[in-house]
């Protein structure tokens, strides 16, 4: 394990590195109940700032958790590589038809037709 301090554009540029390379994390909301309430879910993109976003259904159960509760913890595993991240931060929903469309892709758009965007 890696003791170095890094500086913001730094940090904000390695969880960009390794979110975006592994993709897939488990998304685990209501943290003070066992068991976790996660599910896995595909990162839309890491921003420069380090902001994690992602899409979900609008009628989705994590939005409804995230709306009682904004602490989430993400974990991401790249295998291959040997890199696993953790990540506990706050979630915030956006449904303004402007955010979503500026981060919708051709595949978020097979997956939902009317959805929200989730940023951690």
């Amino acid at each position: 394990m890696s003791t170095e301090n890094l500086t913001q554009q730094e940090a904000a540029q390695k969880l960009k590195e390794l979110s975006e390379k592994a993709r897939i994390c488990m998304f685990c909301t209501q943290l003070d109940e066992l068991p976790l309430a996660a599910r896995p879910m595909t990162l839309q993109e890491c921003d420069e700032e380090g902001n994690l976003w992602f899409i979900s259904s609008a009628d989705s159960n994590k939005n409804f958790e995230i709306g009682d509760d904004k602490s989430v913890q993400l974990f991401f595993m790249n295998n291959s590589d040997h890199e696993y991240l953790s990540i506990f931060g706050e979630a915030f929903i956006y449904t303004d038809r402007e955010t979503i469309e500026e981060k919708w892709s051709p595949l978020a758009k097979a997956w939902f037709e009317e959805g929200k965007m989730i940023q951690m």
